[in-house]
């Protein structure tokens, strides 16, 4: 990626924050974590400050780590499985979270 397209991301991504809500709770977006690529576009997935402190505490969770040798197929296909129950996990656990914040 040369410098030109770097500033011109960083601009896209500075500007879905400035505008934004969390996907999670509705909050201003205080940042973001995603990227772009040609084929995708921009996918940037805004968060407040409180979603993302939980989502940092449900990250390092020891269940919600990935591990397995480069090149082992069978582990990468466990990898792969293991992902889409992890966001079905993490989409759960910030529905539990934001309600709780919500109660208080």
């Amino acid at each position: 990626m040369q410098d030109s397209e770097v500033g011109g991301l960083m601009e896209r991504f500075n500007e879905a924050v400035r505008v934004g809500h969390c996907k999670y709770c509705g909050a201003p977006a205080e940042t973001a974590f995603g990227g772009s690529s040609s084929v995708l576009g921009d996918h940037f997935n805004l968060v407040c400050k409180a979603c993302f402190d939980d989502l940092s505490a449900f990250v390092r969770r020891p269940e919600n780590a990935i591990l397995f040798r480069p090149g082992d197929a069978v582990a990468l296909r466990s990898a792969a499985t293991h992902f889409a129950d992890f966001e079905k996990r993490k989409d759960e656990y910030m529905r539990q979270r934001v309600l709780e914040r919500k109660s208080k």
